[in-house]
């Protein structure tokens, strides 16, 4: 095989930085619960939190315009991936 590009292996090392990242704030977001949803209880995660957590942010990605923001995200499941796009005024 191919050598690889120390820019194609710094890109790689930094998607997968970033992709720990996003699941790392996932998981603090569901235990500080900030909307009560019921994900858990004095910072500690209940079931549904647990469950919530096993969810994997792969990208997230934010554009803002001036007339309206973008966001598009990819996301994992047990197998399962899943993709969400919104617009906002």
């Amino acid at each position: 095989g191919g050598e690889v590009s120390a820019a194609a292996l710094y890109q790689r090392l930094s998607d997968v930085a970033s992709r720990l990242s996003l699941s790392e704030a996932w998981v603090e977001r569901c235990r500080a619960d900030p909307l009560e949803c019921g994900t858990a209880q004095g910072g500690r995660l209940n079931r549904a939190g647990r469950r919530l957590c096993a969810l994997r942010l792969e990208t997230l990605h934010r554009l803002e315009g001036r007339l309206e923001t973008c966001i598009t995200a990819r996301a994992s499941l047990r197998g399962l991936m899943l993709h969400y796009g919104t617009e906002a005024d």
